[in-house]
């Protein structure tokens, strides 16, 4: 998915919450790698699979098949 100016990636991405304020706490090439950093963060925190505006917080993802172990 690419646009002028903006490149998105395919990836794990760190997301507090729904219910929370938004933070997006960081964006990793695999699962295991956002499964820790979750861990890290605490319980507030989840993993989703989506895509990443490279540079940004930007994210989106599918709610569908998207379950989270953290």
């Amino acid at each position: 998915m690419s646009s002028a100016g903006s490149v998105w990636n395919e990836g794990w991405a760190v997301i507090r919450a729904p219910g929370h304020p938004w933070h997006f706490a960081g964006f990793y090439a695999t699962r295991d790698e956002a499964d820790d950093k979750a861990l890290e963060m605490g319980p507030d925190y989840r993993v989703r699979f989506g895509m990443n505006r490279q540079g940004s917080d930007a994210f989106v993802w599918s709610s569908v098949n998207n379950t989270c172990r953290a």
